[in-house]
């Protein structure tokens, strides 16, 4: 076998399993936050957002950003915006590779925004360390709402026209990225490594960018709704509290939102719920009741020690067009504060016809949203599930393992033929070297 020929076998068998694809990888961590309060849990349940920090310009700005999937622009804030961290904020004074005129362009964002105000900016983001140039945002600086935390946004919603000005349309940071080659697709996906923090990935789906535990086949594709263009919503037919619906619980829409740290329930569910678990515990004493000024109501076990969560019935939602029932247990769905436990479950008087799946369901089930297909991505398997022997899929090693051993007999054999070519050679020059020495000496003998 010729070097070049074994290098071309070598180079073919190192991708056969498929090119990779492109993606980036951007660490994000849930707000620290103080323990709640379980007189006032309001705080815990409505900021705990995922932040991930990028940097921008140069020099190298940092910079914080919610991932917000019901947001579509990627927003900084300026330095005229009122927040207690300037780490947090952008200067393009400082920036040497802003745009030329350094003013920016006014723009004005939907009234679904956050931000209502705000000039299209253009500079480059460092992304996990890779430089990406020319990247458009809005430079926010007069704020409409509430800002949680002061940071900015990084959005994941879907594009609509008819609910955001065309004028944003461009300053969507995965778009960008997809249209400069820097990733290879839309997709996104929120991966917990542990209850706080993970990883957002931008490019492909688990099971496509190498995360083990994840098997194509156990992926279902769930079309979204056309009720909701901008939003990632599906069709929930049918709602359980263990093993009872409501009536009034089929067809209810169920929209992704990975801002928010609780499962939004419906009102009708709500009487449900009430009636066959939180009532009597309410009696007892062992549970309280409470509500804000948006007329939504929360749930506080008093004595953790004392109220058998084994009693508590899970929540299903079974979707007919994946034919699966995705499951939260009472140990997804509370969350220790101080010696009681709040409910990550709550419900909004407003909402009669919507549930909103919140933090618990992106912990239990790694969800992908595929702005390209308009699918979201959910695998049967449970995060838990999926990280076996230390976060590696057995078949992944076994075939890791398969292609070294592959490869190693493929070296061997190349070796040998190498040798026995070398051996083949040297045999063909000796007997070579022979052949001339007996017809030297023929020549010789014939002469005299």
């Amino acid at each position: 076998m010729k070097p070049i020929t074994f290098l071309i076998l070598l180079s073919f068998l190192s991708t056969m399993k498929g090119d990779s694809p492109a993606t980036l990888t951007l660490p994000f961590t849930r707000n620290q936050i103080p323990e709640p309060d379980a007189s006032f849990p309001y705080n815990y349940i409505d900021e705990n957002e995922a932040t991930v920090e990028i940097k921008v310009g140069s020099p190298l700005q940092s910079v914080k950003l919610l991932l917000k999937s019901e947001e579509y622009s990627t927003v900084l804030l300026g330095q005229k915006v009122k927040v207690d961290s300037k780490d947090q904020k952008y200067s393009f004074d400082k920036s040497s590779t802003y745009g030329a005129d350094k003013k920016g362009h006014d723009l004005y964002s939907s009234p679904y925004e956050l931000y209502s105000v705000g000039k299209k900016s253009n500079d480059t983001f460092n992304i996990n360390g890779k430089d990406v140039p020319q990247i458009n945002f809005m430079l926010s600086n007069k704020i409409k709402g509430n800002i949680h935390n002061g940071v900015g946004v990084l959005g994941n919603a879907r594009f609509c026209e008819d609910y955001y000005d065309t004028k944003i349309k461009d300053v969507n940071l995965i778009d960008q990225l997809v249209k400069k080659k820097v990733v290879n697709s839309p997709v996104t996906t929120y991966k917990f490594t542990n209850g706080d923090n993970g990883d957002f990935v931008i490019g492909a789906y688990p099971h496509e960018y190498g995360q083990s535990g994840f098997d194509k086949n156990n992926l279902m594709k769930l079309k979204l709704c056309n009720n909701y263009p901008d939003s990632w919503v599906i069709y929930v037919d049918d709602v359980k509290f263990g093993d009872q619906s409501f009536e009034n619980e089929n067809k209810k829409f169920a929209t992704f939102n990975f801002e928010m740290g609780y499962i939004g329930g419906t009102t009708t569910f709500h009487k449900l719920v009430y009636e066959k678990f939180f009532e009597k515990a309410i009696n007892d004493g062992l549970c309280h009741q409470m509500t804000n000024h948006f007329n939504i109501y929360y749930y506080c076990v008093n004595d953790k020690s004392k109220l058998n969560l084994n009693n508590m019935p899970s929540l299903n939602f079974y979707v007919k067009q994946s034919d699966f029932t995705f499951t939260l247990t009472p140990d997804d769905l509370f969350v220790p504060c101080g010696d009681k436990l709040l409910y990550l479950v709550t419900f909004d008087e407003n909402f009669l016809k919507v549930w909103n799946f919140g933090l618990p369901f992106f912990r239990k089930y790694q969800v992908t949203l595929d702005r390209k297909a308009n699918v979201i991505g959910i695998y049967k398997n449970t995060v838990k599930q999926a990280m076996v022997n230390n976060g590696k899929n057995i078949n992944d090693l076994l075939y890791k393992f398969g292609i070294i051993g592959f490869l190693a007999v493929i070296f061997a054999f190349a070796i040998i033929f190498s040798v026995k070519g070398g051996l083949k050679c040297k045999g063909e020059k000796k007997r070579q070297k022979r052949k001339n020495e007996l017809e030297d000496d023929f020549i010789y003998q014939e002469m005299f």
